[in-house]
C-alpha cells in the first residue's frame, strides 16, 4: 500500500471512532479529518477551501 492509501486509512479510522465516542462535537471531528488530510498532503489547501484562495 502507498502513503496516501494508508493515510487515508488512518484518518478514516480516526474519524468514525471520534464519530462514534460521540465526545467531539461533529463539525468539529470533519473539520479536523479534513485538515489532517490537507497537512498530510493527500488533499491540494486550494481544493479544501477554494473561497479562501480567491479573496483578497
Amino acid at each position: 500500500m502507498s502513503y496516501a492509501q494508508i493515510a487515508i486509512i488512518a484518518v478514516l479510522l480516526a474519524t468514525m471512532g471520534m464519530f462514534l465516542w460521540g465526545r467531539w462535537r461533529h463539525d468539529m471531528v470533519a473539520l479536523g479529518a479534513l485538515l489532517a488530510c490537507v497537512f498530510a498532503g493527500l488533499v491540494p489547501g486550494r481544493e479544501a477551501f477554494p473561497d479562501s484562495a480567491t479573496r483578497r
